[in-house]
């Protein structure tokens, strides 16, 4: 199933990704610089993107929601 996620990347890569909500603040900022972005991902993509992120290994997240992301754009205003 497709779904919106809104989170953050930096030079290291990905900082964070969450479900985007209907009544939710967009990360438009992000205290330590990181550039917020949406993506539509498909959600069997999503455990591999967060596992890699949970071990550390952020550019490789950061890579793999590129390769899979169907739309993915920045927030920046």
């Amino acid at each position: 199933m497709l779904q919106s996620f809104v989170g953050t990347y930096d030079q290291s890569g990905l900082r964070s990704l969450r479900l985007e909500e209907a009544n939710s603040a967009l990360p438009w900022t992000s205290p330590t610089g990181a550039a917020p972005f949406w993506a539509v991902l498909d959600s069997s993509d999503v455990p591999e993107i967060c596992r890699a992120v949970c071990h550390g290994r952020r550019r490789r997240a950061l890579r793999l929601l590129n390769e899979r992301a169907l739309t993915l754009g920045s927030l920046a205003p």
